[in-house]
């Protein structure tokens, strides 16, 4: 467990190093895209409901681009000399896909609490409690984002394919949610895909600590789908080691 422990911090901490640039885009995007909208909302929305309901779902999406390529960065680094290295250790490769799993989200997470540290004082204005809540849901959110594309990335050889995968994933993500419109302004055929989606309940949690009326449901939603999406995250980098060990 130690050694566990020593590797997931090793990942953890040295993610923001090695996807620095990832960080630098998706912080740089993040702040650009929310000063933007403020300004304009302030312009020509301003106190309207729809200004804080746009905003908080962009902090939420923020960490959607630099979780997935993270995800892909992660998955890519699992070549077949490091993965002999990490197997010199005591360790299992049940271990070594979570620690990765962990690099991962921690490049998105911090991306998405950049983001909330930027749309607090500027739209969002939450209490330290509700704050503290946010920052839980975004773990959460890290989490289910690099668990599903963790899930797809292994069964994708081509790296061309890999971007691409990665660009569909992180689409589908942000325009079939609630970042932008409620659920019910979609087709009824396509409201089951936004009513699973991780993001939408991110979202809709942000809002409703916004409004200082939390929807926990959305919370335990987030909680579950990080524990299924990183399950067979796990799962799935465990078998990509196993077989190129093979």
């Amino acid at each position: 467990m130690n050694s566990f422990l020593i590797l997931v911090w090793q990942e953890v901490i040295s993610a923001p190093r090695k996807r620095w640039d990832m960080l630098v885009a998706g912080m740089f995007s993040g702040a650009l895209g929310l000063l933007t909208m403020v300004c304009g909302f302030k312009r020509y929305l301003p106190g309207t409901a729809y200004e804080s309901t746009f905003a908080t779902g962009w902090v939420a999406y923020t960490m959607v681009l630099a979780g997935v390529a993270g995800s892909i960065a992660a998955t890519v680094d699992l070549n077949l000399e490091r993965i002999r290295y990490l197997l010199s250790l005591p360790v299992t490769p049940v271990m070594i896909a979570s620690s990765k799993m962990c690099g991962a989200a921690a490049t998105s997470f911090l991306v998405s609490l950049a983001m909330l540290a930027l749309g607090n004082p500027l739209v969002l204005h939450l209490s330290f409690p509700n704050a503290l809540w946010a920052l839980g849901a975004l773990i959460l959110q890290a989490l289910s984002i690099v668990g599903i594309m963790c899930t797809l990335s292994p069964f994708v050889a081509d790296m061309t394919k890999l971007g691409l995968v990665g660009s569909i994933a992180a689409g589908s993500l942000q325009y079939l949610s609630s970042v932008y419109f409620p659920p019910e302004v979609f087709p009824a055929w396509v409201r089951p895909i936004i009513y699973i989606n991780p993001l939408t309940y991110s979202v809709n949690f942000f809002r409703s600590l916004v409004r200082k009326e939390p929807a926990h449901f959305a919370f335990v939603y987030l909680a579950a789908s990080a524990s299924l999406c990183v399950g067979l995250g796990v799962w799935s980098l465990t078998r990509s080691l196993v077989r190129q060990m093979r």
